[in-house]
């Protein structure tokens, strides 16, 4: 009863004890919350260690962000060189496109490019977040090439309307149309 009073949303964590009796950690889960251990060992005679708990909380409050172990094994991966500060892990498209949304529309006078034809997240997450969608034309003549007049041209026009472009979208591999961007079209 107290864990369904306490946990509003998978970012409200618990501290368990680990080892910990199951049906704790079950019900955490239960309710939606997410699970911040602190390890006890016999070596410490079972006593709480002030550093790992603190090593622990420290942990937790980083996870919007990814496991820090996770993040570094992919900065380190095939030799290409990132920042595991720089990578951030979600679970899937649509909370990361909400999450990045939600940080860069302040109101309705913030655009944001986006190609149209599009899989619809795009624009439903714009309008959800209260900004503009600010449409470029993909044209299926070129292969749905992404045109820099096009884009040029949409901007102009937000700008004409008060809205402030602070973002564009590149879907690549395109959804729906298949369109791949090369590199040599980039450069």
């Amino acid at each position: 009863m107290i864990l369904q009073l306490l946990i509003r949303s998978e970012k409200d964590g618990s501290l368990c004890p680990i080892p910990q009796y199951p049906l704790y950690s079950a019900s955490i889960a239960l309710h939606g919350g997410s699970l911040v251990p602190y390890f006890l060992d016999e070596e410490t005679g079972w006593a709480l260690e002030v550093d790992e708990l603190k090593k622990q909380l420290e942990e937790a409050r980083s996870i919007e962000q990814g496991i820090k172990g996770l993040r570094d094994e992919i900065a380190a991966h095939d030799g290409f060189h990132a920042s595991a500060d720089n990578i951030f892990l979600t679970d899937g498209a649509s909370p990361t496109v909400h999450m990045i949304l939600q940080l860069l529309i302040r109101s309705e006078k913030d655009g944001i490019l986006c190609p149209i034809p599009q899989y619809p997240l795009y624009s439903a997450s714009i309008a959800l977040h209260g900004g503009s969608l600010v449409p470029y034309f993909l044209d299926e003549e070129t292969g749905w090439v992404l045109e820099v007049d096009e884009l040029k041209k949409q901007l102009e026009e937000a700008r004409s309307k008060g809205i402030s472009v602070r973002a564009l979208v590149v879907i690549n591999p395109g959804n729906p149309t298949g369109q791949v961007i090369i590199y040599l079209f980039v450069t």
